[in-house]
């Protein structure tokens, strides 16, 4: 049915089945390549040498101009259209014999051996540079002679030395030219025409870019589109399709269509006498008869569209005409056949009546059908094409003129170019009522048919389609786009494959346009520059369709920014966009997240991930609601708006930003949607439940910036010593100074003092607090922040933090201050700390003072801060660039989803694990989160323009659900509060063993036992020289960093100088930390109290070292940060090998043990005991229930007592469980009891254990120790200083050898307060700081400033 094309370049390709056809009719075809058919004519009318032309004398004669393309295509192909009509018999003489069946099959063998050649050549292609073999080719490998190749078996005379030989294969001309080699000249010459060429070189391996599609298609299918499936698969079984609708009767028409599957018998299951359209989009397969069945069949028709028509001949056009009467449009691709004859009788008979003449690739229609259509339809016809028309030319313009109504016109692609004159002509009598025009592939065209024919003389144009116009330039285009105010801007554009357009061009269109712009084609605009690609989204708020392909600029950060911009984008095409990748960001599922409507669990329904379906397999919850989320074009700011001036923290909510589509759905269907479902109002109420909940990460970020303010004893005890009127707003100062703004009142005197400075610029001198030092006056208020509900800035200095005073209006009656008349005219202390917060960062430019570089790509993803977590952001990030970590998480996270044994994800450690590694791995969310200024945009039109926008970091992904798991239970990391990273490091740690463990899974298969290692510690009697040895398993090692200030550096007049402290060695510390000190020791050899040696050392190194700075003091008793610098060895290498420890000598000898201390007596609360007992109960009473109810609480024992009183043993003694000894075995009723109330065996059997069996007190022991995984069967639980059931982890094997990976850095002098920070060093990007969200290429001096400051660092083993 077809068969394969072979172009002068060698390709083949694809024909399609109307090629075959017309080859059958005796009618050749190629396609239109203006650049092809213009490099043959610039080679034909190229001189031909005398040499050449006599040794091919067959060759194609030089071919005419461009303007006369159609004659030289006859010569080449066999025929010429302007002869189309010509008797079949003048060719007849030229047919060739039928092929006998042995020549078949010969020609069939051929044919298999150069397929298998080809195949060999293709796969050769892939591996190696060189695809010639010099012994078949020796010429073109050695070099050409300037005449043709002699024959191989004449004879030559040798150019260099004259002597008569042969010509063989082997022969090679003489460089330089003329002549050719005899053997001896040719290998005394270096090129040994007989030796075999060297191997080719294997070509590297080139990973191939899997291919990025943005179509927004529905992955769901509706109940309809299976049917319309089905049907078309069985169509030849159908004999009727019955009422389905002109909607579904079309789309299946257009599927059997597009499989090749319309014949002449099922073709009439489309047909019915009430059809008033008919489109067939593949008609290769009908027949002229069946073609004149349509009319018969459809006799009231009005718009008739048959594609692939090249069967219709001139009979069935003109049948159309006669019978056809209600025909109004006809739209035809391919009819060849149809001589000038049929077309002129066709007009003739719907004369007066055709509004749309719309024909694709007809060569045999000429001038006279052109007139023949002005005769008839001129006054009526509205929509005109004549695309790829053959005989189209200049001369054909003037007939246009006759139809005064056109509103479309397309003329594209003939054989002969338009030029400018006619065309502004044309455009001068037609151009006000068109609204398409397309002038495609008109190569002659200039930018004078936009400035002088579309411009001036056009001003309803919806459409303009002008691509492959090769001569237009970026200046001119965009002079056009300027200079077009007179024409509305338009919907559809395409300037696709006119190279030199760039962002001149770009920039002009989208000012006209963008606004109302839904189709963009831009394809091979190589030159435009990135930033106008980046910035092109603004201006585009309807988009609906946008080509990129072959735009060299366009790269991940290019389509993001569209993705964004653009909020009823559908498709963005990018083929050819070589810096697109994989990891290119995508817009929303089009089919939305899937919420479980049992359990409420949210599943995405992709088809690489389809978490959706994983958890219905699970779970068997079959209901779903689907919610779907288009973004909102966002609000043009007027100009003309007023400043925004007044402080406003301002919530984003969700509806602001996007509209919801919900729809229900049922999995136990397959994922069959439910519509008719939406409207019972049970159904409606739960919708509208889950639509107006609050989302867990929406939670969170509320949480983080609520603070836990509550009253103390100061407040609640206040004393008020005067009273007396204090000055209005505005009046009042301080009493020490004359500031007038950040003032505090002392709640029990009175006083008037200034606070400290605060961030913003806020000034102090610290007054208030100097107040307190002199008098220890605790409560005071900020004045400023009263208001007129009762809430003011409390802070309590002998607390030192903020409170609540509950009877503020009281207090400040006393001294004038009516709270109902008060008006915040400050800043209060929350709100500065969240000012304080978003600002606060690190360095974030380099050493010329240019914003550090943004980094994106796989494992360069960034974590949003959801309110003081960037001490965990810094751990995640360092743990996930080792490759254990990504190794263990990364390829198992959707396996791992399908047997997850916990109900929800939102429970399980390894399934948010999981989580975090596919989105900080996989670079699927590592993209920019804005685009540039428009304004910028519109002022950048070269690449080679400044560039004053800010970097474009990451929106960062928010691992709100992974934070609420880690920190559940933990008294510090359940808050919102900032946190140690040490101390996170290692309580994730130690809930990744815990959660393998309960799985039973071994930990060496765990990532976690990268970092364990044996820190053996030696003590030495220094009065009997007995030695001990201890290793403890450690993750971690903590060095001592001495703090020494340097001399200040006092100026005077200006600030009072910063401390500073003298630099120290990183090795130094280490010496410290493992060094030797003495202690006072209670020696059990000899019995006396004397000083013991203490060492410490590695028993085994581990593959992952993390070294603790502990850079703190007390001050006052508060912990303070001290920024020491910690210089580093040469490279950031460690060599480990002198701190291995070597355990006990044989010459040393052993402490005892010591001895058991005796069990302490319990102490009771003498308060609780006094309470009790005055409530007339016995001493032993009050003690056992001190004892069952943790012994801390009088109001607990109480009501224990009175669930108690009948207990035979009230009044006696109290069994004490010894703290040094195991209870007894507990009895399984009570372990059962407890496991019932949600806890382990383990955990129930060590607190029975742990409170003599009482299950009150084991109770209160659990939920007093909820990090404790508890004690097994036939668990030891002998002293402290028993030995480990394990290896401590590690390996002492040496060299102990270590290089930096990663170091975690902290900003500011608080422990609960400050900023974390991570640098890791990856294998693409070198060093990459990752500040929360933003991740960029660290700069020399972001390193050389940071990296001595570190307070975490994480070493790897080489």
């Amino acid at each position: 049915m077809s068969r394969r094309r072979v172009g002068a370049n060698g390709i083949t390709g694809p024909s399609s089945a109307l090629t075959a056809f017309l080859r059958d009719q005796g009618i050749s075809t190629r396609p239109t390549n203006t650049w092809r058919r213009r490099v043959e004519t610039e080679e034909d009318n190229a001189e031909a040498e005398p040499s050449n032309a006599e040794a091919a004398p067959s060759s194609v004669e030089a071919g005419p101009s461009r303007s006369n393309a159609s004659p030289a295509r006859a010569n080449q192909d066999g025929y010429n259209s302007d002869n189309l009509d010509d008797d079949e018999d003048s060719g007849a003489s030229k047919k060739k014999k039928k092929p006998t069946k042995a020549q078949l099959e010969k020609e069939k063998a051929k044919a298999k051996a150069a397929a298998a050649k080809k195949r060999k050549r293709a796969e050769d292609d892939s591996d190696y540079d060189d695809e010639e073999d010099s012994y078949n080719k020796p010429s073109a490998a050695n070099g050409a002679a300037s005449g043709p190749a002699p024959d191989i078996g004449s004879f030559e005379n040798c150019a260099e030395c004259g002597k008569r030989f042969t010509v063989t294969k082997y022969t090679i001309p003489r460089h330089p030219p003329p002549g050719y080699l005899c053997h001896i000249c040719a290998k005394a010459s270096g090129k040994d025409p007989f030796k075999k060429p060297p191997a080719a070189k294997k070509r590297k391996a080139v990973e191939r870019r899997q291919v990025v599609n943005f179509e927004d298609t529905e992955s769901v299918k509706t109940l309809a589109n299976i049917c319309i499936e089905i049907i078309s698969k069985h169509i030849d079984d159908v004999d009727a399709l019955g009422a389905i609708g002109q909607v579904n009767l079309m789309n299946i028409a257009k599927i059997i269509c597009k499989n090749r599957r319309l014949t002449e018998e099922n073709v009439k299951l489309f047909y019915d006498v009430g059809n008033t359209e008919v489109f067939l989009t593949d008609a290769t397969a009908l027949q002229p008869q069946a073609l004149m069945a349509l009319a018969s069949f459809n006799p009231n028709v009005e718009n008739l569209r048959l594609d692939l028509c090249g069967r219709m001949s001139t009979p069935v056009i003109e049948h159309y005409g006669n019978h056809l009467s209600n025909l109004t449009r006809i739209e035809l691709l391919g009819p060849f056949l149809v001589k000038p004859e049929g077309w002129k009788s066709f007009f003739a008979a719907v004369d007066q009546r055709l509004e749309g003449f719309l024909i694709t690739q007809s060569p045999r229609f000429d001038l006279s059908c052109l007139e023949a259509m002005a005769e008839h339809t001129a006054d009526t016809l509205t929509e005109l094409r004549l695309a790829e028309v053959g005989q189209l030319n200049d001369e054909w313009l003037p007939h246009f003129e006759a139809f005064k109504n056109l509103t479309s016109l397309d003329l594209s692609f003939p054989s002969e170019s338009l030029t400018d004159e006619p065309v502004i002509k044309l455009l001068s009598d037609l151009g006000q009522k068109l609204t398409l025009l397309d002038l495609s592939g008109h190569i002659a065209l200039t930018d004078k048919v936009l400035t002088e024919g579309i411009a001036p003389h056009t001003g309803s144009l919806n459409t303009l389609i002008m691509p492959s116009l090769e001569l237009l330039t970026d200046e001119g285009v965009a002079a056009f786009f300027s200079a077009f105010k007179q024409n509305r801007p338009m919907r559809h554009i395409d300037f696709s494959r006119n190279h030199a357009l760039s962002g001149a061009a770009l920039s002009a269109l989208l000012t006209h346009s963008g606004a109302v712009l839904e189709d963009l084609n831009i394809n091979s605009w190589k030159e435009t520059p990135n930033e106008i690609l980046m910035g092109m989204a603004q201006y585009l708020p309807q988009l609906v369709n946008l080509d990129l392909g072959w735009c060299r600029e366009v790269d991940d950060y290019a389509i993001k920014s569209i993705l964004d911009g653009c909020p009823v984008l559908k498709s963005v095409k990018c083929h050819g966009c070589n810096r697109v990748t994989i990891n290119c960001p995508r817009k929303d599922l089009p089919s939305g997240v899937d919420v479980c409507l049992t359990c409420f669990n949210g599943g995405c329904t992709s088809d690489d991930r389809h978490h959706a379906r994983t958890h219905y397999e699970r779970s068997d919850h079959p209901f779903v609601l689907n919610v779907k989320r288009k973004a909102k074009p966002r609000p043009q700011r007027d100009d003309n708006e007023p400043p925004m001036k007044k402080l406003a923290i301002l919530e984003e909510r969700e509806e602001d930003k996007y509209t919801h589509e919900t729809t229900l759905k049922c999995w136990a269907c397959g994922g069959v949607e439910l519509p008719d479902l939406a409207n019972e109002p049970k159904v409606r109420a739960l919708v509208d439940g889950i639509m107006q909940s609050m989302s867990s990460g929406r939670q969170s970020e509320v949480k983080a910036w609520e603070e836990e303010t509550t009253a103390c004893e100061h407040t609640l005890m206040l004393e008020q010593v005067t009273s007396h009127q204090t000055p209005a707003s505005g009046l009042a100062q301080c009493g020490k100074c004359d500031l007038k703004e950040n003032l505090w009142l002392c709640l029990t005197c009175g006083n008037l003092g200034c606070g400290r400075a605060q961030f913003g610029g806020i000034g102090g001198n610290g007054h208030g607090l100097a107040h307190f030092n002199e008098t220890q006056h605790p409560v005071s208020v900020k004045l400023g922040t009263i208001t007129a509900e009762g809430t003011a800035d409390i802070y309590c200095y002998q607390c030192n933090d903020s409170k609540v005073d509950p009877g503020l209006a009281t207090h400040l009656a006393n001294f004038g201050i009516n709270v109902l008349t008060q008006t915040k005219t400050e800043k209060s202390m929350a709100e500065l700390q969240i000012e304080h917060n978003l600002n606060y960062d690190f360095s974030m430019t380099g050493d010329d003072g240019k914003s550090l570089e943004p980094v994106f790509g796989p494992g360069l993803t960034g974590l949003a801060n959801l309110g003081n977590s960037c001490y965990m952001a810094s751990v995640i990030q360092s743990l996930f660039s080792l490759p254990e970590f990504q190794a263990r998480f990364g390829p198992t996270s959707l396996n791992h989803a399908a047997i997850c044994p916990e109900p929800l994800p939102a429970s399980c450690l390894e399934c948010q694990m999981g989580k975090l590694a596919d989105g900080l791995l996989s670079g699927r969310y590592s993209h920019p989160r804005k685009v540039p200024d428009p304004n910028t945009f519109a002022n950048s039109p070269s690449p080679d323009a400044p560039d004053h926008t800010d970097p474009q970091f990451q929106e960062g992904l928010k691992p709100t659900t992974f934070k609420a798991l880690i920190g559940k239970g933990h008294e510090e990391f359940a808050t919102m509060r900032q946190q140690d990273s040490e101390e996170f490091l290692a309580h994730l740690l130690k809930s990744l063993r815990q959660d393998a463990k309960r799985k039973n899974e071994a930990e060496e298969e765990q990532p976690t036992h990268i970092f364990k290692f044996g820190l053996e510690q030696r003590l030495q009697c220094m009065n009997c020289n007995k030695v001990r040895y201890r290793v403890d398993s450690q993750d971690s090692i903590s060095i001592p960093v001495p703090a020494k200030e340097k001399p200040p550096v006092v100026v005077e007049g200006g600030d009072p100088p910063k401390v500073e402290y003298e630099p120290v060695e990183l090795l130094q510390c280490l010496e410290a930390a493992l060094g030797t000190e003495v202690l006072e020791y209670a020696c059990p050899s000899c019995g006396t109290n004397v000083m013991l040696e203490k060492q410490s050392r590695f028993s085994t190194f581990p593959d992952v070292l993390v070294i603790h700075a502990k850079k703190f003091q007390l001050v006052n008793w508060v912990p303070v940060k001290l920024d020491v610098p910690v210089n580093l060895p040469q490279d950031d290498q460690l060599n480990l090998d002198a701190y291995i420890g070597h355990g006990k000598q044989e010459n040393e000898v052993e402490l005892p043990e010591d001895a058991a201390p005796a069990p302490a007596a319990t102490q009771f609360s003498e308060a609780a005991m006094g309470q009790l007992q005055a409530m007339g109960f016995g001493t032993n009473a009050c003690q056992r229930a001190l004892l069952a109810t943790g012994n801390s609480d009088a109001e607990l024992a109480m009501n224990w007592l009175f669930e108690h009183m009948e207990d035979p043993d009230l009044n006696d003694p109290p069994v004490v469980a010894s703290a040094t000894t195991s209870g007894p075995e507990p009895s399984a009723d009570d372990i059962a009891g407890l496991t019932d109330m949600g806890f382990t065996q383990a955990q129930a059997r060590k607190a029975l254990k742990e409170t003599g069996g009482s299950m009150e007190r084991a109770v209160e022991w659990l939920f007093s120790h909820p990090d404790d995984a508890g004690e097994e069967a036939g668990a030891s639980s002998s002293g402290a200083t028993a030995a480990p059931s394990s290896h401590p982890g590690g390996s002492n094997a040496l060299p102990a050898r270590y290089h930096l990976k990663a170091f975690i850095s902290h900003k500011g002098t608080s422990v609960h307060s400050g900023h974390y920070v991570a640098h890791i060093k990856t294998e693409k990007e070198g060093w990459v700081l990752f500040n929360d969200e933003k991740v960029v290429r660290a700069s020399g001096d972001n390193l050389k400033e940071l990296k001595p400051l570190a307070y975490l660092y994480i070493f790897v083993r080489e």
